[in-house]
């Protein structure tokens, strides 16, 4: 892994070394650690870091856990406390709109898996608020997204479509959100595979993790969530192979305590394999070598072993590659899926579905308005792929 890219923060220049030692000390066991470093040091000159990348609340709970608070100045605990309750609010608002809809969809026979935030927040972290959230994730089958649209249609939910700075591929999920009367934004996403499409790696579908999946209380109500070692898989190949360019300290933090809460029980051997047969093995060796970076060691030596016996598949360092080349142009994850396609017919295939994506597609990602100009808009994207694709074989 590039140091570059080991010390690269989300919208911020490298922090001081000081994040280093707090960050090991503030996942270490007891409060010896934490009381040790807050001693020598001043948490005011981390807690932008901290605030920016997420991990404030998590922060907050730790030293009033650990009666530490009193070391800080009043106005350092006062922008802790904003971000504990900033966060604890979130996710009272978003638990309340899980259940609504939760309970609309359950007529329609569609029983999602939460995903993401709120389901680690749920089941890993000390508080639900120490895990800030900004959506409801949810894992359903692909036949059941006409429902789900009903659904959230009926709620006042619209589609937001695709973000064209960070999407390289087709939507295999669907964005949504609605204004509440008080003004605050909901988000809510659907999702019917977790990888993007231009990757190599199978699409993580519904109907292969939901016999794994695992049923939780919500406080008051029911929802399922994926496996734990799904879990690490999942928020792995979502860092590797979407936001490797923008992630954030609160992701790693996820894995850390992921491998501290489950690592020592699991198979590891079992793991890897199973990550192989998603051609997700360089992806896990990636996001857990970069997690132990900021947090310090933390994997067992069962977990070493296995992931170094694991070689990653012909394709996948590829398909990390191109997500970590900043922002991938469409037409080079096609040509690089292409080159390692050796049917034709799957080939040609490929290339009709990228060069004519859905309408929806073009309506957000153009501003196409009417249908009867989807011959121009069809035509530009396709005079534009071509003319990238030969200035890049002719400066090669």
């Amino acid at each position: 892994m590039k140091d570059q890219k080991r010390r690269q923060l989300r919208g911020r220049a490298e922090p001081s070394d000081e994040i280093w030692p707090f960050l090991r000390a503030l996942v270490s066991p007891g409060a010896e650690s934490l009381e040790r470093w807050l001693s020598g040091n001043a948490f005011g000159r981390v807690l932008p870091v901290c605030e920016a990348n997420r991990v404030a609340p998590y922060v907050f709970y730790r030293l009033r856990h650990e009666n530490l608070l009193s070391h800080e100045p009043g106005e350092v605990n006062a922008a802790l406390r904003l971000a504990y309750d900033t966060a604890a609010a979130q996710h009272l608002l978003y638990r309340w709109e899980l259940a609504e809809l939760l309970n609309e969809l359950r007529p329609w026979g569609v029983q999602p898996i939460l995903l993401k935030g709120m389901a680690l927040g749920a089941t890993l972290y000390p508080t639900p608020a120490t895990r800030p959230v900004s959506d409801i994730d949810l894992l359903i089958r692909r036949e059941d997204v006409p429902a789900f649209r009903e659904v959230v249609g009926g709620r006042g939910y619209r589609d937001t479509g695709l973000d064209p700075e960070h999407r390289v591929g087709f939507p295999n999920h669907l964005a949504t959100s609605r204004t509440l009367p008080g003004g605050n934004e909901v988000h809510v996403e659907a999702h019917w595979a977790l990888v993007h499409e231009l990757s190599r790696a199978p699409r993580m579908g519904f109907d292969d993790l939901n016999p794994r999946a695992q049923e939780i209380d919500m406080g008051g109500f029911a929802v399922r969530v994926l496996d734990p070692a799904d879990q690490l898989i999942h928020a792995c190949a979502h860092l590797s192979l979407h936001h490797v360019w923008n992630w954030d300290l609160l992701w790693l933090l996820d894995l850390r305590l992921l491998v501290d809460r489950y690592g020592s029980t699991w198979n590891w051997s079992d793991v890897v394999s199973r990550a192989r047969g998603l051609d997700l093995v360089g992806s896990i060796g990636e996001c857990l070598e970069l997690a132990e970076y900021w947090y310090g060691r933390f994997l067992p030596d069962p977990a070493r072993q296995a992931l170094a016996a694991g070689a990653a598949s012909h394709g996948e360092p590829r398909s990390i590659g191109l997500g970590s080349s900043g922002s991938p142009l469409i037409w080079q994850l096609v040509w690089a899926r292409v080159r390692e396609e050796r049917n034709w017919v799957r080939r040609l295939a490929y290339f009709r579905d990228n060069l004519f994506p859905p309408w929806s597609y073009m309506q957000y990602r153009y501003g196409a308005r009417s249908r009867w100009l989807a011959p121009v808009y069809y035509g530009w994207r396709l005079v534009r792929g071509a003319a990238a694709a030969f200035t890049h074989l002719g400066s090669g």
